[in-house]
């Protein structure tokens, strides 16, 4: 938490402020401008989106790019509010450092683009088991390819649209019954495609 005046230079700060970019201590900042804990580029974009809204509205929440002491930078969360206190205005500064978050999302999407790209099969289903479960919610375009489904016309389906009179109902219980247990699962059967034609699947 900071405390800016009307003209941005911090009046108050406590250490975990300090210590987010990389000071030893709010005195080494108390009394020089917010502007100093960011790029130029970075300055310029809070003062054309970010203080129209203190200004106008009272509060701007969003995210940003904080520069350290060291010149490194990390992306944050920022709250700014309007103060006004003893007939002197200034902002009041919340700031929390989303690395870790930012990461998880990265994280996220690279394995979402992983996904999307497999040359397998992938299909992700609601846990239960039961009819009318367990109802599909994704599937790659490789299973696109391989069934002749699209994804609009088979996610709220389940796996058993994909079933036939060659499906071996003894390989479906082994597989349901692993999965009822918590256990993974490998082993092979026939499904059918959208036109009818039976094909052989490997599962995991």
């Amino acid at each position: 938490i900071a405390i800016t005046d009307a003209s941005g230079q911090f009046t108050y700060m406590n250490p975990a402020h300090a210590g987010l970019y990389g000071y030893d201590g709010p005195e080494e900042l108390v009394g020089r401008s917010w502007r100093a804990l960011y790029d130029e580029s970075e300055v310029r974009r809070l003062e054309r989106e970010a203080f129209p809204d203190v200004e106008e509205q009272g509060v701007w929440r969003g995210e940003a790019t904080g520069r350290r002491k060291d010149g490194s930078t990390f992306p944050q969360e920022i709250t700014l509010a309007r103060r006004t206190s003893g007939g002197s205005e200034g902002v009041i500064c919340v700031v929390r450092d989303i690395t870790d978050r930012k990461e998880a999302e990265r994280g996220r999407r690279l394995l979402a683009k992983a996904v999307e790209e497999a040359s397998e099969a992938v299909v992700i289903t609601e846990a239960p088991l039961d009819p009318p479960g367990p109802r599909i919610e994704y599937v790659n375009p490789a299973f696109e390819e391989m069934t002749g489904y699209d994804r609009e016309e088979i996610v709220g389906q389940t796996p058993r649209v994909l079933q036939g009179p060659e499906t071996d109902r003894a390989t479906l219980d082994e597989l349901r019954a692993a999965l009822e247990a918590g256990e993974s699962y490998e082993g092979e059967g026939v499904n059918y495609r959208k036109d009818g034609t039976p094909y052989v699947v490997q599962w995991t």
